[in-house]
């Protein structure tokens, strides 16, 4: 019962192959390649271990503590058993009629303006995030390679990336930054509907789902007639389905036709780069930056959206830089009279850095240096990051500088841990320099999923229907973990017993950190007498750091 954990898969894709989720989006994903129809969805969507990785996705967001209408949390769906939750899930999908949803509303950049968010309730994310899984996996091979947003295994990074190889390696100077007025809100349902049918999506229970999930009851406000909520874990993938077909239309239309002539006109070729809703189309010329912004207009409001025309506009690279992402992207001559070709340079706005000082003055004290660390290491994809690093340093840093601590009298040196204070006269902002990101390959899902498809999975060793839901998904985390052994004695598990290091009585839960797996014998030396304590710990010859790991564990369970 040994499993193996190789360093080089992280975290979150090792926690996928818990539940043999990989294997099923596999299928998908190389049914979906050759084009096949899914009329039989909902089998695969309410599996049980389709149901187990959508509570262990859930429960690592950040919006698991977020209530809806219904006044849950996902630590409350952790406590529930498990027979009893799968159970609940499938009776609801049998007649599915979302609860409302919780509206509220979050500052925008722009003072003075916020974003709606529809919040729906736990069971109603528990839902979408199973349907958000097996779409997911069928849509991916359909997705056009210059999409970023919201996606496995993409980033933002990966998108800039991909604008600095079209201006180095294609030579276009001209870009049209393209702004849509309130894109979340104004998703036309049956227009969305239609592409998610032509995709392939043919089970009439899984349409009938997502067309009630899209007009689920907003509280106070009634059913909404268009919009993807945003705050919905589905929301962010069907909003890029329906965008993918802008993608595929510039791929269709025009880029398969570079520098020929189409309906008596000269074609050149054109790229897009897609992050959510913000996108930019590349083109070499002025001329056709006007033609393919007229074409992209007239597209926009076929698929009935309506573009900002005070914020999207043509700019000439050589001249003026694009934002894109919070990063500033500019064409330029090579500093090498050698080469004459243009390179890609990026800054780091100044708006961006006015956002940083206020964001470090609103920190915890002790989370001032993470917040600059953080926002530099998503800086490192611009080229100037290391100049912006230099001339804003004592601005930075001198917001970032906390009070050092009165001492304490009880301390006999008069010292305190907490004695770290940031002087801005020396310290600096060092180590920051360019940091080139890898392409994202086309098939990079698929890749994910035949790493993970070589790793034993952890479904079949342990089913308890009346345990909870947390405690169920731990022991997967925690037999992964400690490698398949038991954590004293480093023999293979065989008959695991998960044990709370502060016992249950006095008030310890099954969380991870309170947890380990262990062997019955082991369990019952922890729980039986000094005399068993001392006969396990000879038997088993067990190394002085594994003794007093042990006889600590005894102390708590008898204290």
């Amino acid at each position: 019962m040994k499993a193996d954990k190789p360093k080089h898969v992280k975290r979150k894709e090792r926690a996928e192959r818990y539940y043999g989720y990989g294997k099923l989006a596999k299928k998908l994903y190389e049914r979906s390649k050759n084009n096949e129809a899914f009329t039989d969805l909902m089998g695969i969507i309410e599996d049980e271990r389709n149901i187990a990785q959508a509570y262990r996705s859930l429960k690592r967001n950040k919006g698991a503590n977020t209530l809806g209408t219904d006044q849950m949390r996902m630590k409350d769906i952790g406590k529930m058993e498990v027979g009893k939750l799968r159970e609940r899930i499938r009776e609801k999908l049998k007649d599915y009629h979302p609860q409302a949803v919780r509206r509220k509303y979050i500052p925008k950049k722009k003072p003075g303006e916020k974003r709606p968010l529809g919040i729906p309730t736990s069971i109603d994310k528990m839902i979408q995030q199973m349907m958000k899984q097996v779409l997911e996996a069928i849509f991916e091979a359909k997705f056009k390679k210059s999409s970023y947003g919201f996606r496995p295994k993409r980033n933002q990074h990966e998108a800039i990336e991909h604008i600095n190889k079209i201006i180095v390696h294609g030579r276009y100077t001209h870009a049209i930054e393209f702004d849509i007025k309130k894109y979340f809100d104004t998703v036309d349902h049956n227009i969305l509907e239609e592409i998610i049918r032509r995709e392939g999506i043919k089970d009439p229970r899984v349409l009938g789902i997502i067309r009630k999930m899209l007009r689920a009851p907003i509280k106070g406000e009634g059913k909404p007639e268009k919009g993807t909520p945003q705050g919905g874990v589905l929301s962010p993938l069907l909003a890029n389905i329906y965008l993918n077909e802008l993608d595929r239309y510039i791929y269709n239309e025009y880029q398969d036709y570079p520098k020929w002539k189409k309906n008596g006109k000269k074609i050149r070729a054109v790229h897009i780069v897609r992050y959510a809703d913000d996108f930019v189309i590349f083109v070499k010329t002025y001329g056709d930056a006007k033609y393919y912004y007229e074409k992209v207009v007239e597209w926009l409001k076929r698929m009935r959206l309506e573009h900002a025309p005070e914020k999207t506009r043509i700019t000439n690279l050589k001249r003026r830089a694009i934002n894109f992402l919070g990063i500033k992207i500019k064409a330029a001559k090579s500093r090498k009279k050698a080469i004459k070709h243009l390179v890609a340079k990026s800054y780091i706005p100044k708006e961006s850095i006015k956002r940083l000082i206020k964001k470090i003055k609103k920190a915890h004290p002790k989370n001032k240096l993470a917040v600059v660390r953080g926002t530099f290491q998503y800086w490192q994809v611009a080229t100037e990051v290391s100049k912006a690093a230099s001339r804003y340093n004592y601005l930075i840093m001198r917001r970032a500088r906390r009070r050092k601590p009165k001492k304490k009298k009880t301390d006999p040196e008069n010292k305190t841990k907490d004695d770290l204070v940031i002087d801005p006269e020396r310290l600096k902002i060092i180590a920051i320099h360019y940091k080139k990101c890898r392409a994202a390959s086309q098939e990079t899902f698929l890749i994910k999923i035949e790493d993970l498809a070589e790793y034993p999975e952890l479904t079949n060793w342990y089913k308890v229907e009346t345990d909870e839901m947390e405690k169920y998904d731990i022991i997967r985390s925690k037999f992964s973990a400690q490698n398949g052994r038991d954590a004293i004695t480093r023999k293979e598990l065989y008959k695991p017993h998960c044990h709370r290091i502060r016992p249950g009585e006095k008030g310890g839960e099954y969380v991870y950190t309170n947890c380990i797996l262990i062997n019955e014998e082991t369990h019952q030396a922890i729980h039986g007498t000094i005399k068993t304590l001392a006969k396990f710990i000879k038997s088993n010859r067990l190394k002085p750091a594994k003794e007093r790991k042990l006889v600590e564990l005894w102390r708590k369970a008898h204290e």
